[in-house]
């Protein structure tokens, strides 16, 4: 049932109609072609159809897309309201597509790990690689060593997505896999150089109810990029570009780095450039441009990995997915970016940098298989 048409609004359209046929006044019929519905009830209640086209005719004009009432504001203070309300929601959850971070006192290497995928919460999820990590991460000098996290932090499935299988494969259910990713991030956020959007931990909010609490969560406690991120890191005298993003346009069967590819097209230079969402690691060194003397512009690609091997989703439509920390070092006396290494160790080794803790087990896998 069509909802009543307030006699204003239907006096507006009339009039609006007979100035675009020159003043003729139009039929019922013609009304109802060019608006595509007649309020009978209305139209009854006001005398019938004649009655309402000579009121309309004999008031005021208005010009098309005007309002008829009285004391409308104007749109000046629309645009001051609005205004306010951007002031307002940029205080409180501010999400700049650009920092510039890093420490420009230091001067040693510093290492830098990429990873991606945690899917905390999910019954693929391996606990035991994450916790592994995690306390050989917590244990490093925190100005040395620094991690970059692309998004999905937690599985996020609710009751209203498309397979239930997802929702019941759920060791942990979603409000408290938020609670969990809180106190990962007390503990683990000196480490933490900024953060990306995921599409299980905010997309997915979004769709559900506009909002995520995971971004907010973040924001409160690391640089967090809720779109394509551009960090400047100053690494002593050294100031290195990256491109941060859960994933971008432009993904292919064939080239598992084409959305990073396509981002060095598209986006200003880059250092590094970095994603994950594939659940499969991976680095790649690339010389997109060279300056005028010949020397190279070089650029590192990178996929971190995942610590949800097997999940039913990818080992249906895809392949299994593969933990693989994939870390570089930034030099402080000179732009040189090392590696990427494969593991973080390895790039722990090359930068001097002593680790008190054994390297984990799970760091000698073999990186074809992903498993133990």
């Amino acid at each position: 049932m069509p909802l009543p048409i307030p006699p204003e609004v239907l006096i507006e359209r009339i009039q609006i109609q007979a100035a675009e046929q020159d003043g003729k006044p139009p039929t019922c019929k013609a009304f109802r072609t060019r608006w595509h519905s007649m309020p009978c009830a209305t139209v009854k209640r006001l005398g019938g159809w004649t009655a309402l086209v000579e009121r309309a005719l004999s008031s005021e004009p208005v010009a098309n897309g005007d309002h008829p009432h009285e004391g409308t504001p104007n749109w000046r203070e629309w645009a001051n309201a609005a205004e306010q309300m951007q002031s307002l929601q940029d205080r409180a959850f501010n999400t700049p597509q650009y920092r510039e971070l890093g420490n420009r006192d230091l001067d040693a290497p510093q290492v830098v790990m990429f990873t991606s995928c945690w899917h905390l919460g999910a019954k693929e999820c391996r606990y035991d690689w994450f916790r592994q990590t995690h306390d050989y991460l917590c244990a490093l000098p925190k100005d040395r060593v620094k991690e970059i996290v692309l998004g999905d932090y937690i599985e996020n499935t609710w009751c209203s997505f498309r397979s239930a299988r997802a929702v019941f494969d759920q060791t942990i259910p979603p409000q408290f896999q938020r609670d969990m990713l809180r106190s990962i991030l007390e503990e683990r956020k000196d480490y933490i150089a900024a953060a990306t959007w995921g599409n299980h931990c905010v997309i997915r909010d979004e769709a559900q109810r506009g909002w995520s609490d995971v971004a907010v969560m973040l924001n409160n406690h690391v640089p967090y990029f809720d779109g394509k991120g551009w960090l400047d890191w100053w690494v002593g005298g050294q100031k290195y570009r990256m491109y941060l993003t859960h994933i971008g346009k432009g993904g292919s069967i064939y080239h598992p780095f084409q959305d990073l590819l396509r981002a060095v097209r598209e986006e200003t230079h880059f250092d590094i450039g970095a994603s994950g969402h594939v659940h499969n690691p991976g680095a790649m060194w690339f010389v997109p441009a060279t300056e005028p003397d010949g020397r190279p512009v070089d650029t590192v690609l990178i996929k971190a990995g995942a610590f949800k091997p097997n999940d039913i989703y990818s080992t249906r439509h895809f392949k299994p997915g593969v933990l693989m920390l994939p870390s570089v070092v930034l030099m402080p006396d000179r732009h040189e970016v090392v590696g990427p290494f494969q593991w973080l160790h390895q790039a722990l080794e090359y930068a001097g940098i002593k680790a008190p803790k054994p390297k984990p087990k799970i760091y000698d896998l073999s990186k074809d298989a992903g498993l133990d």
